[in-house]
């Protein structure tokens, strides 16, 4: 019976995601939402430019990297902090476990008109209910920016605006 039950809240947790997804028309559309609703929660968030103190016209953004934060994957959860907090970016990079299910803890990279890069950990929720959060930032000095940027070149950066 319990397991009848669970896959009746699966299977409705599925169907809502469907008919959340549906309604946000294309993929092109909704990748314009999600970075304007990303745009707007970090400008929020900071008010001003945690590096330089000004608005945020001409930064911009970028994600960088993600991971699973359910239970199976805690030691996974530890080793993306521990690569994050000690700068190795190369190895951070190349991280991106991702399932629309599970609460995943997400690496944004502000870029500073200043030169500097700013990272954001954030939590986002599976659930569309449970808002997501933004745990702690960095501001990196200017070398550990030039570093990390240059592996970044290629990015997909996204205009921030005022």
């Amino acid at each position: 019976m319990r397991l009848l039950t669970l896959k009746k809240s699966f299977m409705n947790k599925l169907r809502s995601f469907y008919q959340w997804l549906m309604s946000y028309g294309s993929a092109e559309k909704m990748a314009q939402r999600g970075e304007n609703v990303l745009n707007t929660r970090l400008k929020t968030f900071f008010g001003v430019c945690p590096s330089c103190g000004n608005s945020f016209e001409e930064h911009s953004f970028t994600r960088i990297a993600w991971t699973i934060t359910n239970g199976e994957h805690s030691e996974r959860v530890r080793e993306f902090l521990e690569i994050l907090r000690s700068g190795k970016w190369q190895e951070l990079l190349d991280i991106s476990d991702f399932d629309p299910l599970e609460d995943t803890l997400v690496i944004d990279l502000i870029r500073c008109v200043n030169g500097k890069a700013i990272w954001i950990l954030t939590r986002e929720a599976a659930s569309l209910d449970d808002p997501t959060q933004i745990a702690e930032h960095k501001v990196l000095g200017f070398d550990e920016s030039k570093h990390l940027l240059s592996l970044l070149v290629d990015s997909n950066w996204i205009k921030m605006g005022k």
